[in-house]
């Protein structure tokens, strides 16, 4: 009776999973309910089970904690305890038991398969919406109205829309070259040729959609991401040149015609992103070892705004700021640990699925590093949890080619 409980919790947690990805996009109430829904699952899971933990700890388990502890110092040296608990407890703490929980629950190729299919079926509704925005003046969901002729579909911002979008490309074009290859991933009921046509056209959707965001930072990133695809694969360089020339071509002229506030001129300007670095390193150099205090960037800036005075528009100096460099440089050696074993276990599996899949997903996961420097998407509802959700994913695919690994391996 137990087992078959716990069985379903498992059942439950794995859906509640794919359900997140799904309304990610869509509702920042849904990321809560599931978030919490998740751990309260989990936490009766193992009551039922009564584990006997082993207290075996990883270079990323170490990783994160000294990340927690300079978090916690932060809050403890500085005059904004309030917010930084808050931070604590609503932030930090919720992504790093999604990320663990994320680990434990989608340990096989088939779940990771539903989960990809959950996240694109969400990121298709995305770009219908955000086609509807572009088209006829409103998105279809949350009929918000199309500003300064740049799209943002159902997300906060069009920068947060075009991160989202700019992490799944190299994901999706992937699974549209190496469909056949990447098998134990697909919906195994639909034809290979059906299925390549279909993320197909989902990637050009997606490319039209990042397009009229009109993202610099997220145009640049999904070039990175392309170049690399290319890298990878041989016979996809010259569509890859193709699709960026064309890609050129059109989006810098339009978004010229169409957002208000640009012309030639401005195309390499900061939009006021240099003033708000500005701020944020002259905080950091005033409390560069502990930071003014997690979650409490604005409080701590005050003394030295120069106009804006609210996040920096770059996660790592916002990170930097708030809890100093400890906390920053173990943050990056999380994702550090992270590369490392996925690109380690890339070299070493024989596992065709993970060896394609893995690297693409690597692809967008720096893009979306790289364009964090250049906005706020650590500290957003949504695009906070992507990342941890991310960085999961990219975790249990390389823990799935290990393990190909050793059963490969002669006895």
């Amino acid at each position: 009776m137990i087992h078959s409980i716990v069985h379903r919790c498992d059942q439950i947690l794995f859906v509640s999973f794919c359900l997140l990805i799904l309304l990610l996009p869509f509702s920042s109430g849904a990321i809560q309910f599931f978030t919490y829904f998740i751990l309260l699952i989990f936490l009766f899971q193992v009551a039922l089970q009564r584990p006997k933990f082993k207290l075996s700890l990883s270079f990323m388990d170490w990783a994160i904690i000294a990340w927690l502890i300079f978090s916690v110092v932060s809050i403890v040296v500085n005059p904004y305890p309030q917010a930084g608990w808050k931070g604590l407890f609503s932030k930090v703490l919720p992504h790093l038991w999604l990320f663990y929980i994320f680990i434990r629950v989608m340990r096989s190729e088939d779940r990771i398969r539903w989960f990809l299919v959950s996240a694109i079926a969400g990121i298709f509704v995305l770009c219908l919406a955000g086609l509807s925005q572009y088209i006829f003046g409103e998105d279809f969901i949350r009929h918000r109205p199309l500003m300064d002729g740049r799209i943002q579909s159902t997300m906060k911002a069009p920068t947060d829309m075009a991160a989202y979008l700019m992490t799944f490309a190299p994901l999706i074009l992937m699974m549209a070259w190496k469909t056949r290859e990447l098998q134990p991933f697909m919906i195994r009921r639909v034809p290979d040729s059906q299925l390549r046509w279909l993320f197909l056209f989902v990637f050009v959707v997606l490319v039209f959609c990042l397009g009229w965001t009109y993202s610099r930072g997220g145009w640049l990133a999904f070039i990175l991401g392309m170049i690399g695809m290319a890298v990878l694969e041989k016979r996809l360089r010259l569509p890859v040149i193709v699709l960026l020339v064309a890609f050129w071509l059109y989006f810098p002229p339009r978004m010229i015609v169409e957002r208000e506030h640009m012309d030639a001129t401005l195309v390499l300007d900061s939009f006021g992103r240099k003033t708000f670095w500005t701020e944020a390193w002259h905080l950091i150099q005033a409390k560069w070892l502990f930071g003014g205090g997690l979650n409490a960037y604005t409080q701590a800036v005050a003394p030295y705004k120069i106009k804006w005075g609210e996040y920096p528009h770059n996660c790592y100096l916002q990170m930097w700021a708030e809890i100093g460099i400890f906390g920053l440089l173990s943050f990056l050696w999380i994702h550090a640990v992270i590369f490392y074993n996925s690109i380690v276990a890339v070299l070493k599996s024989k596992h065709e699925a993970c060896r394609h899949l893995l690297p693409a997903l690597l692809l967008g996961y720096a893009g979306f590093l790289f364009h964090s420097a250049l906005d706020t998407f650590f500290y957003s509802a949504s695009l906070g949890t992507f990342l941890w959700i991310l960085m999961a994913l990219a975790v249990s695919l390389t823990r799935m080619a290990c393990c190909n690994i050793k059963e490969a391996s002669p006895h």
